[in-house]
């Protein structure tokens, strides 16, 4: 069922675990994108400081990489 996306908890807790680690933005690449969660789920304030990349090898979920992702919170 999360073949192609990592639910929010996790990329939450990931985010979270991220900032309190004194992460504060930078460089951010996602190796296996899949639907986009950790963009789309990146703190506001951390997005506005970080430049994105990301890549996906599966054919289905490449083409729905390509589709910006949806700001979900901030």
């Amino acid at each position: 069922m999360t073949a192609y996306y990592t639910p929010v908890p996790v990329v939450q807790g990931v985010w979270k675990s991220l900032e309190h680690m004194g992460f504060e933005g930078g460089r951010v690449y996602d190796p296996s994108m899949g639907l986009g969660n950790f963009f789309g789920l990146m703190p506001e304030r951390l997005a506005a400081s970080s430049k994105l990349a990301g890549g996906e090898l599966d054919t289905i979920t490449a083409g729905i990489a390509k589709i910006p992702p949806i700001r979900r919170n901030g």
